[in-house]
């Protein structure tokens, strides 16, 4: 992330820290006016902050996972995706997974706050939040699912998300790990781990909402921007 400094030139004094560039130009000007030193903006690249060892260790398990899910665009052909899944966003989405295992979340600013974000227990339609994204990340949830059309993930107590070949219970061998793979399906875990006190379960990712398997209720509604 960068952050750009208002300083005085020569003395290097520090007079505000703006995230925004706009703002800092704003800034400068006002405290230029009425000063004979030169007030300048100084761009500082700020370092990405620590890892925390719990994410870490969902996105380990998922790495190590990965060999197993298959990825391979030809997999996709006979899903009858082509009315509502174009070849260029299936596309996207793959080249979206691929990065994520290949970097993990913390170096993208829309993983950095999304555990936790849904704080609220929805107790019903009307209470259950809104997940706000795009067609791609849709198109990554499809191809990280092992049960289409269900698309059925699982959530374990401690927050990991995995995926299986088969509906129901699956045996710690028969699991695809694909925590931090997605924000949508990040934000369904945390959202399932409320509503069941702890205990996880599964969910099913519909075009237009997460549904809670256990039950059939409403989990979060989904909402997707161009």
């Amino acid at each position: 992330m960068d952050e750009f400094r208002v300083v005085v030139r020569g003395t290097g004094e520090i007079l505000e820290r703006c995230t925004d560039l706009s703002e800092a130009k704003s800034r400068r000007d006002a405290f230029q006016a009425g000063r004979d030193a030169v007030v300048v903006i100084r761009k500082v690249r700020i370092p990405d902050p620590p890892v925390p060892a719990e994410l870490q260790a969902r996105w380990n398990r998922t790495a190590a996972r990965q060999a197993h899910l298959d990825l391979r665009i030809e997999r996709f052909a006979s899903l009858g995706w082509s009315d509502d899944i174009s070849q260029e966003i299936l596309e996207q989405a793959l080249s979206r997974i691929h990065e994520r295992l290949r970097s993990g979340p913390w170096n993208m600013d829309a993983y950095r706050t999304i555990r936790r974000r849904h704080r609220a227990l929805p107790s019903d339609d009307d209470g259950a939040p809104t997940i706000d994204s795009d067609p791609v990340e849709l198109a990554v949830v499809r191809v990280l699912a092992q049960t289409y059309p269900y698309n059925q993930f699982s959530v374990t107590p401690k927050g990991d998300i995995f995926v299986g070949h088969q509906l129901g219970y699956h045996r710690e061998a028969a699991r695809l790990y694909v925590t931090t793979l997605s924000p949508i399906l990040d934000e369904a875990a945390d959202l399932l781990l409320r509503r069941s006190l702890g205990d996880g379960g599964r969910v099913y990712v519909h075009p237009t909402a997460i549904e809670r398997a256990a039950d059939g209720t409403l989990l979060a509604r989904l909402r997707f921007s161009a």
